[in-house]
């Protein structure tokens, strides 16, 4: 949410529901207001990096009298408590965190979102991944979930781990979620990804990331194709992303391994 003027006015109460929006700064904002069903419960600014944590199911109404621009996560109260039922512990009935108070870890996770946000990184499994980490986060230093509670998961069946790994395959080149691949395991997506890395050693996005740069090698080696092409007919938004995952996992270029596979 970014605006290089102050909005006119103040925003307009969503339908109440039992959910968060958690607000992070991505530059100073000196002049803001919230209210909760009528009634003022901050007045003030936000440096960079700081966080407002708003809770959905109060009625807010925010007025922001300056330039701003935050990144917003949208948490519903179910998908915290599937969180926190799948780690055998517990959230509190509300969240808390001081208002205005940065958070390192969510400035991290936004450093990794924005990309994604403005076009240049394309990677549904990682983008996954990370919002089930996001989550977990939220729950534990929002929500109070104790982290000695954890249940260790094991990892996948023989043919969970059989059909995923065939759901990945059959589309590497196209967009796949976690949830998909997760419901067709019979788990949640927290589950699945836990369960998948103890199996494999691997997250599946880097699992996936793997199998997409062994195809871009047999294109590479035996095809005439550009490097354009080959980054899209792997799964790659665009060529330039295609050389970075590719550079960094092969420890040469794109091109420079294609001269040398024809030598």
């Amino acid at each position: 949410m970014r605006s290089a003027q102050p909005l006119e006015g103040s925003s307009i109460p969503p339908p109440r529901e039992r959910a968060y929006s958690l607000a992070f700064y991505l530059r100073d904002s000196a002049d803001h207001e919230l209210w909760y069903a009528g009634k003022r419960v901050y007045q003030g600014g936000y440096a960079k990096g700081a966080v407002s944590l708003i809770d959905l199911d109060a009625e807010p109404v925010a007025r922001i009298g300056n330039p701003f621009d935050i990144l917003q996560f949208y948490l519903s109260r179910s998908c915290l408590e599937e969180v926190a039922d799948e780690h055998g512990g517990r959230i509190a009935t509300e969240l808390a965190w001081p208002r205005g108070a940065p958070d390192e870890t969510v400035g991290t996770f936004a450093k990794l979102l924005i990309p994604t946000l403005e076009g240049r990184f394309a990677n549904p499994l990682f983008v996954d991944h990370l919002m089930l980490a996001f989550r977990t986060h939220v729950a534990h230093a929002y929500g109070g979930l104790a982290s000695n509670r954890l249940r260790t998961a094991g990892g996948l069946a023989a043919w969970q781990e059989r059909r995923a790994k065939e759901l990945l395959r059959e589309r590497f080149a196209g967009d796949m979620s976690i949830a998909e691949v997760a419901r067709e395991c019979g788990l949640s997506p927290n589950h699945f990804t836990r369960a998948f890395r103890r199996s494999t050693g691997v997250q599946p996005h880097r699992w996936l990331s793997k199998l997409r740069i062994e195809e871009a090698q047999r294109l590479l080696r035996d095809a005439d194709s550009s490097l354009a092409d080959i980054a899209l007919a792997c799964g790659f938004g665009d060529q330039s992303y295609f050389t970075r995952v590719f550079t960094r996992m092969t420890g040469m270029s794109p091109g420079a391994w294609r001269r040398a596979a024809k030598l």
